[in-house]
């Protein structure tokens, strides 16, 4: 028995030695996708904000809990895709207002998300055009073709 129970933990730390002395595996830098900042910024950003412009349309309150969802949701996907932009600022002598503007947007998407996290109307009617405010800055700046965004 005593014998059996050795060569066991022999074995189990011949395995463990196998599988520590391997290098974990490399993982990859980032990759660059897309080159192109405006079909970056239209594909990250143009279908949430389009669903929150006609979800926050109409003066009646969401009633069902997937209407909120969806509020939620879109605004998640707006703030989080914000994050994004400060890694990668198309014109590096910009980097600074680019990542104020993206930090601006993020955190105006994020109260937008918090509020319809709460299912809180009022709050999310008014953080909507704070947000929109915060894009249509960085369109005034870096993108000469960008619409005007409006609620």
């Amino acid at each position: 028995m005593k014998s059996r129970l050795a060569t066991l933990l022999l074995a189990l730390l011949g395995i463990s030695l196998l599988f520590a002395a391997d290098d974990p595996p490399a993982i990859e830098p980032e990759v660059v996708i897309e080159e192109d900042m405006h079909e970056i910024m239209e594909s990250l950003f143009e279908l949430p904000f389009d669903r929150l412009k006609a979800a926050l349309k109409t003066e009646e309150e969401p009633t069902l809990k997937s209407d909120w969802l969806a509020i939620r949701s879109d605004a998640l996907i707006m703030a989080q895709s914000s994050n994004l932009l400060l890694a990668r600022s198309p014109h590096p002598d910009d980097t600074a207002i680019w990542s104020e503007y993206s930090v601006g947007t993020r955190d105006a998407a994020k109260t937008l998300y918090e509020a319809a996290g709460d299912t809180n109307w009022v709050e999310v009617k008014a953080a909507f055009p704070v947000m929109i405010k915060q894009c249509n800055l960085c369109h005034e700046r870096f993108a000469d073709d960008m619409r005007d965004l409006k609620p």
